[in-house]
């Protein structure tokens, strides 16, 4: 008898302090360490995305302009193209 007194009161208090370590855990606020914090400059200059246009033509060499107004642009290989209203390379026959 003694024996089943001593083990519902140790189980009692093992489920007390469980319920009031998760109840801590629930309640704590979790701040991040200073080094986990994002710096922001706020001097730095962002450089702006270039167009959609400047983005499908890479590294090409711009050649000039069409009498449409259409920059023309010169590929690795020597084709000229120009970029269409959707992005896409045209390229321009000799």
């Amino acid at each position: 008898m003694k024996n089943k007194i001593l083990f519902s009161i140790l189980i009692a208090t093992f489920c007390f302090f469980l319920n009031v370590n998760t109840a801590e855990a629930q309640t704590k606020k979790v701040t991040p360490k200073k080094d986990e914090k994002k710096e922001v400059k706020k001097d730095d200059k962002k450089t702006p995305a270039p167009k959609k246009d400047e983005k499908a033509a890479g590294d090409d060499k711009v050649v000039g302009k069409d009498k449409e107004g259409r920059t023309i642009y010169e590929g690795p290989k020597g084709g000229r193209y120009y970029l269409n209203a959707s992005g896409n390379k045209q390229y321009i026959k000799k």
